[in-house]
């Protein structure tokens, strides 16, 4: 949080967001009204630490407003973190859920 009291997200994340939104509409999503599933498999280039939890949020803000129309539609949420040297990235699957209990 920046002094003021107001969130600040920085430059490299707000990129980050849009580069996640560019695909997701190269992929051809389109908002549901829907509840929504969300599966993330995370592969980094590296066996270097990080947070999943940051790079799902970084996800998760580039696809709202695209992949569904809200992220409180998330209803099911599953991430799971790998290494891939030669080929990281982030695959989304968002599967509409027709019954919630």
């Amino acid at each position: 949080m920046a002094p003021n009291g107001h969130v600040y997200t920085p430059k490299r994340t707000k990129d980050y967001e849009q580069k996640v939104a560019l695909c997701a509409l190269g992929a051809g999503c389109k908002p549901t009204e829907l509840s929504v599933s969300v599966t993330l498999s995370i592969y980094y280039p590296d066996a270097r630490r990080r947070d999943i939890d940051n790079t799902v949020k970084s996800v998760m803000d580039g696809l709202n407003g695209l992949a569904f129309a809200d992220d409180s539609q998330v209803v099911d949420f599953t991430a799971t973190k790998s290494i891939d040297r030669e080929r990281p990235r982030v695959e989304a699957t968002i599967t509409e859920v027709t019954s919630v209990h």
